[in-house]
């Protein structure tokens, strides 16, 4: 018989970070692939509600990056212990010590975070050629 161990205790988290069009969800699909681990986006968790609330405003926009920011950690905190998640989003829209009190409440005690850089003429090319896939109220 084969004996189950226990799950690690804790979570552990991948933050893929940068600024929008920076390449955060290229490099979270293929880590996905590569590992199978799950994936939590600010905007996978925000669109569905900008849908529903069209037109978005900038503010409106942002009170949902807020508040899907803050069910990501409960997503994270309700999942069992030994969990690992990819994270995109960027985390550079909430002061660091927000970041560090969902990672604190969702039980997380392993963060790696990777930054992704990009130049700002590539930026606004990427995410110019992009607008048309976007919905509207993103800026």
């Amino acid at each position: 018989m084969n004996r189950l161990t226990p799950p690690r205790q804790g979570k552990s988290v991948i933050l893929v970070n940068g600024i929008p069009a920076s390449g955060k969800s290229t490099l979270t699909r293929a880590i996905a692939d590569r590992f199978g681990f799950p994936v939590l986006t600010l905007d996978s968790l925000k669109e569905p509600f900008m849908a529903a609330f069209a037109p978005v405003d900038r503010q409106l926009n942002r009170q949902l990056g807020c508040a899907a920011y803050q069910a990501i950690w409960r997503i994270v905190g309700q999942a069992p212990q030994g969990s690992v998640f990819i994270i995109d989003a960027w985390f550079g829209f909430q002061p660091k010590p927000v970041l560090e009190q969902g990672l604190r409440d969702a039980g997380v005690d392993r963060a790696l975070e990777l930054w992704l850089a990009i130049t700002p003429d590539e930026a606004v090319s990427r995410y110019q050629a992009r607008l048309a896939q976007r919905l509207p109220g993103h800026p």
